[in-house]
């Protein structure tokens, strides 16, 4: 697949696109509704699918149905690959550290290589509407949620996921459970 890439600077802003026949294999036969492994993103159950066709929550488009087999053998449950809206919110640098920095004044982040991750904090949160994304100034492996989602996934009791206070989270690249 191709790569989002930014207009000024040339940067990538995604990964490859994941490439039909979208299948995995799972390493349990009980699955939860997300699921997530080395494709970017995660997978989630009918279920979410069918209650986020039925709510005004944004920012998961374009379901593809995914095959899953475990110990080589087709599974029946269904299940979906969404594409994450990507949205140019800037955050503040002071809480990333930098390996390289080479910023852009489009995506942010430009070509900088990022070390470490002290806390996600958005220059301007109330600018975002989106319930779900992937920002450009981060990129793709991190994945923000709203006060609505988090909300609405607690009330929906979805299982096998997780959120933590952006201003919270931590990331270094040698110690990646820092």
């Amino acid at each position: 697949g191709v790569a989002k890439v930014c207009e000024t600077c040339g940067a990538f802003l995604s990964m490859l696109e994941w490439l039909p026949p979208l299948e995995i294999n799972v390493s349990k036969r009980k699955l939860g509704d997300f699921i997530y492994g080395t494709y970017v993103g995660f997978i989630v159950s009918k279920k979410v699918k069918d209650k986020i066709d039925d709510s005004d929550f944004n920012g998961l488009t374009n379901f593809r149905e995914v095959k899953l087999y475990y110990k080589d053998r087709l599974l029946n449950e269904v299940y979906y690959y969404p594409e994450i809206k990507q949205v140019n919110a800037y955050v503040d640098l002071s809480y990333i550290e930098f390996e390289e920095k080479n910023l852009c004044n489009t995506c942010q982040k430009g070509k900088s290589i990022i070390k470490k991750i002290n806390a996600i904090v958005f220059e301007s949160p109330n600018q975002i509407s989106s319930d779900v994304f992937y920002t450009t100034a981060i990129g793709q492996a991190v994945i923000i949620v709203s006060d609505y989602c988090n909300v609405f996934f607690q009330k929906e009791k979805f299982t096998n996921i997780e959120f933590l206070d952006a201003s919270k989270f931590k990331w270094d690249c040698f110690n990646p459970i820092y």
